[in-house]
């Protein structure tokens, strides 16, 4: 089973993967700026999470109230 530093660094390369091909995708008309905009905000939401899941494991934050 993964860590969660582990998740963290799958998705940080996956958000910038997208950020490659996500503007090949929509000037072939695959996907509307909006779609990959809201793509990529989506995989930035869950690095925030994961990110701060990594910092209560590592006693660098706090559970959330």
């Amino acid at each position: 089973m993964a860590t969660t530093l582990q998740k963290l660094k799958c998705i940080q390369r996956e958000i910038s993967f997208r950020k490659l091909v996500y503007p090949m995708r929509v000037s072939k008309g695959g996907m509307t700026q909006a779609e990959a905009d809201a793509e990529i905000a989506t995989m930035q939401e869950i690095a925030k999470d994961y990110s701060d899941l990594y910092n209560i494991e590592i006693g660098q934050g706090e559970l959330p109230l």
